[in-house]
């Protein structure tokens, strides 16, 4: 898999997170990738049980596969590797989960809100907003953040019923 992913998306130049990610998510769409990613998720559901040797199998291919992503990904201003590979790991997992799952639709709809840039503070184009353009309404999460007795803020996770209808972008937590 690696030696054909290494032909499609060379080393250099190295690539900001969103060209790296369109490129991929193409790449793992091709018929001679395809299984791959199917064995992939076979062995990461015997990982989640626990089972051996899918547990040490699973973990080595997230690894190469980590370290496949860092050095294609654009580095950080201070030069450093950069630190997204395993955002980007998470982010085609859970694409590939709803692919085979039948909700292909909804995985490339999320591809496409992590291809949009994250919203600077003070933008109109809120999440809430994004929401509603999918859902025809604006959900009202009570009390999206709180402060708990140490005066930290604190955040809650508003599930929709809704969700496959649903195209968010990615959250940026400043």
């Amino acid at each position: 898999m690696s030696a054909q992913l290494d032909v499609a998306i060379p080393v250099e130049p190295p690539r900001p997170f969103p060209v790296l990610l369109e490129q991929v998510w193409a790449a793992l769409a091709s018929e001679s990738l395809q299984p791959f990613m199917h064995l992939w998720l076979e062995l990461s559901s015997g990982a989640a049980r626990g089972l051996q040797p899918h547990l040490d199998v699973a973990g080595e291919i997230s690894d190469g596969f980590l370290a496949w992503v860092t050095v294609r990904l654009q580095p950080e201003s201070d030069g450093e590797p950069s630190s997204l590979a395993p955002l980007f790991l998470a982010s085609i997992k859970g694409m590939n989960l709803l692919k085979v799952i039948g909700r292909g639709t909804l995985a490339d709809s999320q591809s496409l809100g992590l291809l949009r840039p994250p919203n600077k503070i003070g933008q109109t184009d809120s999440a809430q907003s994004r929401l509603a353009s999918c859902s025809g309404s604006t959900p009202k999460p009570s009390r999206p953040l709180e402060a708990d007795n140490s005066g930290e803020a604190t955040a809650k996770v508003v599930i929709f019923a809704e969700a496959p209808r649903v195209r968010t972008g990615p959250i940026v937590l400043i």
